[in-house]
Formats: structure tokens, C-alpha cells, sequence
């Protein structure tokens, strides 16, 4: 006698064969996957969403894209990214309640979408203490691109008192791209990216005043052009306290003697001029140990340390792994952590990049961003983050031995972009899910009270 059982499950397939013979069961189990099995189970909050997920088309039939996250002091979280197609992209932000739901009191359902005349790019968001939300990016018109900034008012209506109806843009010298935005303890707004010409990139602050035009007091005319190697770039800032004073610590890449590229962690002062006490003269370069290492996220720990994320890849770009490092509040590598001061961090054997980080309350580090992985139908890209104790130790008990990846129902490819942490200390992460804006709220901390089915 002879039984037979399929049972499916979104990654993964287990098939039963029951035999009768000799008066015994014998019970034979196949498991085989769709795409690789991870146990995500107990680090997703499904009181978020539907089951700790949020996908949302912006504009129909069009690709839509979350790129950075924020929290304001009544725990709702706004999300920036793109949404269009090449050649006719806009600005959007959404808002979100703390359940996952729209908040339908901000813009129109609550999103509110912006064209600001050309094919809109979205890096940067912040917002202040009294609700004005900024939005930082480039817009790209007759080939070149200039730094933008959307201000927009709690409701989501456009901040009138901000530059030409709540828009500022700022022509620098050449190819200009904001990367990130935050609002310093004056109220003013800095905006961070880099400029290139000619082949030669700089990275660049412009500080911009409530009303949207440029601080005349910082740097020349409001905007500070920092160049450190022949190809400098920013993609993470964040700001720090240091003797009762503010500092903006900055993480990119920069060209190395061997014409690759390192990390590059370098600290300002909040009149634009370098830091000279930090690293050599005002900044490190770190190395990962091959051709390319790019660095994209920067976070200060509670100790004053400072954590960087992105990849390292090898010169033909066919083998990129997570990395993260992390230096003394001096600028120096912490040869404390991980190996000889930074980690590799490797999911299938294929390209890993890490987007963005932070601390976790208890110290531990949330590492996220995509991962190229190998399945039954070839290769795919997946929202994958790892999480890493104080040492740079994989937390074992997080995840799968400290690692997570997501299967959206939506398709391929899957990325996470940016992520905020809620006052629990739960992340809410954000990316792409196929041709739609994801968001992921992660577990990081116990749930005592976690939703069951």
C-alpha cells in the first residue's frame, strides 16, 4: 500500500512517499527549493503590513523604487524613492502609520508625488523636529544634473516658504548628485553628494537656510567642494557629538594608488573645513583587500565608534561581498572587530552589496541590501541583511546563523535600499519588490506578543 503527499510552500517543496510493506511504515521525505530556504519566520513583525510586509505600485505599470526611510516623534515612518520610468522619473514620498497602513492625512492617500522638470533622482531624506520633511536628490536635464531638494509641509503640501514652491536646485560644477540630507541643530539643512568633470569627481556639502537658499556663512556661497583623491564620491553621512560640538562624519569611496577604489570616512566641521584631528588630516581610507571598495552607509555607536557598510568586488565586478568595518572615534581602524578592524560578509558565492546599517539597542549590528543567489531557475536578487554582534561575530540566533533573505511574491530583482529603526528598536527596511516599492519591518528586539495564524 502506497501513499503520496506534496506539500508547497512559497520557497520550497517537501514531497512524502508512505510505504506499507512488511506491516511497517516507511516513510520517505524529498525536500528540494525553488530558490534557497531561509528562516525568516521569527524576525518579521506581523502585526506590520500583511505578515511584516508592504508592497505598493506609486504610479501603475511604471517602476517603482523606496530608497530612504525615516521616523518622526509620533512613530510614522516616511519613505522617498522613485517612481516613473528612464527618461520620466519623479520624486515620491510616502507616509505610513506604525501598523503599516497609509497615513491618509499626508498628501493624496498618502503619497504625495513631485516632477521637478526632468528625470528626478531620490537619495537623501530628513525630517525636522516640527514636521517639515526634505527630500534631497538630483535632477537630471539636458545631459547634466544638479543637486534638488523637495521640502514639504506635515501635511504633505508643498513648504511655500521653502526656495521656488518648495524646491530648491543647485547648480555646481558639473555632474552634481545629493546623496543623503540632514537637518542640523540650527534648523538649516545640509545636503551631501559629489560633482564630476571631466572624469574627476569631488564630493560636495551644500547647507541650505529654512527658506531654501544657500548659507552664505558656510564654505563659499553656501557650498564646500572636498577633494581628497582624482575620484572621490559620498553616499553616506551621518552626524556626530564631539566636545559639546557637531560633526559630519562622511562615508564613500575614493581612488587608491593601484587606480581602484577604497572606503573613504572623512569628518567636518560644521563651517565646512576638515577636521584635522581625524584619521590623517581629516580622513581614512580603508581597504578591504581587493580592487574596489565602496563604502555607503556610516553610523556612530553609543561608544563613540564609528561603523561603515558597502562591498568589496573584485576588478572584473563578478564577486562582491558585504563589508563593514569599524574605526575608533579618532579616525583609526578598531582592529577589535572582526579581522584586523572589518568583516566580509558572503551569502551564495554571488554579488552581495550592503546598502546601509545601523546599531542595534543592545549593540548588536543590522547590516541590509541584495544578494545574488542560485536557484532552480537561475540566478535572482534578494532583500538580505546580517546581523553582527559587537565583536563582528554573526548573531546565530537571528535569522539563519545571522542572516535573512526575502521572497516577495512580486518577482525578481529584490533590494533593500535604505532602513530606520523604531523607538522598540525594530527596522523598518525599504527597497524594491520587482517593479514596486517594498517595505520589510525586521524583528530585532523579542516580541512577547507576536502575531500567530
Amino acid at each position: 500500500m502506497e501513499f503520496k503527499f506534496l506539500i508547497y510552500k512559497p520557497s520550497w517543496f517537501i514531497y512524502i512517499l508512505a510505504i506499507m510493506k512488511n506491516k511497517f511504515l516507511i516513510l520517505i521525505l524529498v525536500l528540494w527549493s525553488a530558490s534557497p530556504a531561509w528562516a525568516n519566520d521569527n524576525i518579521f513583525d506581523t502585526y506590520f503590513g500583511q505578515d511584516g510586509q508592504v508592497i505598493k505600485s506609486i504610479v501603475d505599470a511604471q517602476e517603482d523604487r523606496g530608497e530612504v526611510a525615516a521616523i518622526d516623534s509620533k512613530g510614522r515612518f516616511y519613505v522617498a524613492g522613485v517612481a516613473g520610468i528612464p527618461d520620466n522619473i519623479d520624486f515620491f514620498v510616502a507616509r505610513y502609520l506604525p501598523d503599516g497602513k497609509p497615513d491618509l492625512s499626508f498628501g493624496k492617500e498618502g503619497i504625495v508625488i513631485h516632477d521637478l522638470g526632468g528625470e528626478d533622482h531620490v537619495h537623501g531624506l530628513a525630517v525636522s523636529p516640527k514636521g517639515i520633511v526634505y527630500v534631497a536628490g538630483y535632477v537630471k536635464k539636458d545631459k547634466r544634473a544638479d543637486f534638488a531638494v523637495l521640502s514639504l509641509n506635515s501635511d504633505g503640501s508643498l513648504n511655500e516658504s521653502f526656495g521656488r514652491h518648495g524646491v530648491s536646485l543647485t547648480k555646481l560644477d558639473g555632474w552634481a548628485e545629493a546623496h543623503f540630507a540632514a537637518v542640523l541643530a540650527d534648523g538649516a539643512l545640509l545636503a551631501a553628494g559629489f560633482v564630476e568633470k571631466n572624469g574627476d569627481s569631488d564630493l560636495a556639502l551644500v547647507k541650505y537656510l529654512p527658506d531654501g537658499n544657500t548659507d552664505a556663512s558656510f564654505a563659499k556661497d553656501g557650498v564646500m567642494i572636498l577633494d581628497w583623491t582624482r575620484k572621490d564620491r559620498l553616499y553616506g553621512l551621518t552626524l556626530t557629538s564631539k566636545l559639546r560640538s557637531q560633526k559630519i562624519l562622511v562615508t564613500g569611496s575614493a581612488m587608491n594608488a593601484g587606480s581602484g577604489e577604497d572606503c573613504l570616512v572623512a569628518e567636518y566641521n560644521l563651517d565646512g573645513t576638515r577636521n584635522k584631528d581625524f584619521g590623517f588630516g581629516g580622513f581614512s581610507l580603508v581597504s578591504f583587500g581587493v580592487y574596489q571598495d565602496v563604502c555607503s552607509s556610516v553610523d556612530v555607536t553609543k561608544n563613540g565608534q564609528i561603523i561603515v557598510a558597502g562591498y568589496r568586488n573584485n576588478k572584473e565586478g563578478t564577486n562582491a561581498d558585504f563589508a563593514v568595518a569599524r574605526l575608533k572615534s579618532n579616525g583609526v581602524i578598531d582592529t577589535s572587530f572582526g579581522r584586523d578592524g572589518y568583516k566580509m560578509l558572503d551569502f551564495d558565492g554571488g554579488i552581495d552589496v550592503a546598502h546601509a546599517l545601523t546599531e542595534l539597542p543592545n549593540g548588536d549590528l543590522l547590516v541590509i541590501g541584495e544578494s545574488e543567489v542560485s536557484s532552480s531557475t537561475g540566478k535572482q536578487v534578494h532583500f538580505s541583511g546580517y546581523r553582527l554582534n559587537s565583536q563582528g561575530l554573526p548573531v546565530l540566533n537571528w535569522g539563519t546563523n545571522g542572516k535573512m533573505m526575502t521572497t516577495f511574491a512580486q518577482g525578481f530583482p529584490e533590494v533593500g535600499l535604505g532602513l530606520v529603526m523604531d523607538k522598540k528598536g525594530n527596522v523598518l527596511v525599504v527597497g524594491q519588490a520587482q517593479d514596486n516599492m517594498a517595505l520589510l519591518k525586521v524583528l530585532t528586539v523579542e516580541d512577547k506578543k507576536k502575531k500567530t495564524h
